[in-house]
Formats: structure tokens, sequence, C-alpha cells
């Protein structure tokens, strides 16, 4: 099931990503920002496999740069976001997510919160957001 939430208050990770395929499943779990949670204990992003044979799941964590991490929330991601808007706005790169991007995005929240709630597959096509122009 596909649940979505902006906000995860309360939670160590404010995301959880989840991939389950033949052979394994990988989850990467993001931490909060630090000035989000109140003890100030700040964890560290992780990373787990986990193969179908042998049944042994394996956690890493995944080091971020102090430097990033101050310099964005999302632990560090929104830095490199920030980095790519000002490489299109001088000129410099392509615009990396478009308007129609956006509205795509939206028109796949809707149609997965539409699915949970009538228990049913819903086509991206019959989601009632109009396509982008």
């Amino acid at each position: 099931m596909l649940e979505l939430c902006m906000f995860a208050e309360g939670s160590l990770f404010q995301e959880h990503i989840a991939i389950v395929g033949d052979r394994a499943k990988t989850e990467c779990y993001v931490p909060v920002a630090q000035g989000h949670w109140p003890q100030g204990d700040l964890h560290e992003a992780e990373v787990e496999f986990s193969p179908r044979a042998p049944q042994a799941p394996i956690r890493h964590t995944v080091v971020v740069d102090e430097a990033l991490l101050a310099a964005g929330a999302h632990h560090g991601s929104t830095y490199f976001e920030h980095l790519g808007f000002r490489r299109a706005i001088l000129g410099e790169g392509p615009v990396e997510v478009t308007v129609a991007d956006g509205l795509q995005a939206v028109r796949m929240g809707i149609a997965a919160e539409q699915s949970i709630r009538e228990g049913r597959v819903v086509e991206i096509s019959s989601c009632s957001v109009p396509a982008a122009r």
C-alpha cells in the first residue's frame, strides 16, 4: 500500500522509500532535519538490503557531509535542488523540473490516494486532474 504524506511528525525518518523486486527488497531511510526533532538527536540516513535468499537483511549507514546537512533541508538534497535552479536561472543548465512535471506528480498522488480509498487500480488518464498543456 502507498500512503502519501508530506509531513511525518513524530517519526525518526521523514522519508522511507521501499522497492520490492523478485530478488530483494531495498529500503532507504532519510531522517528528519535536526531542527525538527525536539530531542536534538539527529539520526543518520540508512539503506537496508533484504535479499529473499538467504534471508539476512543488511543495513548500511549513509554518511552525509555536515556542510550539505547545514546547506539545505531534506538531508541536504535541497542544496542540490537550489544549485540546479541557480544553473537554470543563469542559463548554465536545463530546467530540471518543469511545471508539467509538477502537475504530473500531483496527478500521480491523486491517483494513488484514489486507489487507496477505492481499493482498485486507478489509471492516471482517468484521474480527475486536467492534463498539462
